[in-house]
């Protein structure tokens, strides 16, 4: 039960890049012994020198959101399960979000990644690549905005056992992506130059414009699949809401229609 929040973490590398360290990283044990679990990343700007946004060692139950994540990206090693990964803007790292493992993991473990503004990449904007996963089908990605680097001939890259492909950094690229694994139903891409997409991308402004094509383009997070008594309400994908995880934090409010 972890809470990192509305944090300011940058340059966490000399100049000279090396040694780097992590900007944000949680991780078990190396062994996945005790494995890190109700982890919460929220309202944080990351950018600068350094590495990525982690959460290592077979992860579970945790959230990303909300947060501003420049010059690097999110990774997840080895069997992330239940993470929820939404309404973050990540922009001018090498990839936006990547699943790894050595070998260990067998799945991605239904992790949801939604609503997220995935910008100006200089790698591919999504990798999945775990040889040791048979297929894609274990991580769900839709309603995430893509504006993919000029001259960056890389968008989506796929390399699970029974699955290796990379799709080009276009709409029509995310549209393939889309019919071979059934991913990114209402993802989108956008072209515009950088001052239309965001307030200013160069002095990293990353509110939206107004105008902006991803005003809007976000979708519901979950669905209620069932109303067990007046006010208890089954949901698909619980794991997008924390509960205060006994006193931690404020819990979540899930407002129903109009009534508080």
């Amino acid at each position: 039960y972890v809470a990192v929040l509305n944090n300011i973490v940058y340059d966490n590398a000399p100049e000279n890049g090396v040694p780097e360290g992590d900007q944000i990283d949680a991780g078990g044990t190396n062994a996945l012994t005790s494995p890190s679990h109700h982890v919460i990343y929220e309202g944080n700007l990351v950018y600068g020198r350094g590495g990525g946004v982690k959460m290592n060692n077979e992860p579970l139950h945790c959230i990303i959101r909300r947060n501003v994540i420049l010059d690097t990206g999110m990774d997840f090693y080895e069997g992330p399960t239940k993470i929820a990964i939404c309404h973050n803007t990540v922009a001018d790292g090498r990839q936006a979000v990547q699943f790894w493992g050595d070998g260990k993991s067998a799945n991605f473990g239904g992790t949801q990644v939604r609503n997220n503004l995935f910008v100006d990449t200089t790698a591919y904007a999504v990798s999945l690549g775990n040889k040791t996963v048979s297929s894609p089908d274990s991580v769900h990605l839709d309603h995430n905005v893509y504006r993919f680097r000029t001259g960056n001939r890389r968008g989506i890259n796929v390399n699970a056992a029974d699955f290796d492909a990379t799709f080009p950094p276009s709409m029509a690229g995310l549209d393939a992506f889309h019919k071979r694994t059934g991913q990114e139903s209402h993802g989108r891409v956008v072209r515009q130059p950088k001052d239309r997409l965001f307030v200013d991308h160069e002095a990293r402004d990353f509110s939206l414009r107004n105008g902006s094509a991803a005003i809007d383009a976000a979708g519901s997070l979950t669905t209620v699949v069932a109303q067990l008594e007046p006010t208890l309400l089954k949901v698909a994908n619980a794991w997008f809401f924390q509960d205060g995880w006994n006193g931690l934090l404020a819990p979540d409010l899930v407002r129903v229609g109009e009534a508080p």
